[in-house]
């Protein structure tokens, strides 16, 4: 009995430790909401904690970045 508790109690652990996991959508309405203000370097997203939510928030600021340093404007087809 013991022995099988054993086995199955890092199995709890593990899985009840795990990361958060988002929808798209979360993901995106979290997008929407980010702030770039003062960014200039990914160090800069440091005090994120969450990993999902930092690499999005990465994405943001660095397609912003992007469009204002060369000066391309995003296409107004929403579609091919």
């Amino acid at each position: 009995m013991k022995k099988d508790l054993l086995l199955i109690l890092p199995i709890f652990l593990f899985y009840g430790c795990g990361e958060k996991t988002y929808s798209s959508k979360e993901i995106e309405d979290y997008k929407l909401t980010v702030s770039c203000e003062g960014y200039t370097q990914p160090s800069d997203l440091s005090d994120i904690e969450d990993e999902t939510l930092r690499k999005a928030a990465l994405e943001v600021c660095e397609r912003q970045k992007f469009l204002s340093t060369d000066n391309i404007k995003p296409s107004k087809k929403q579609g091919f």
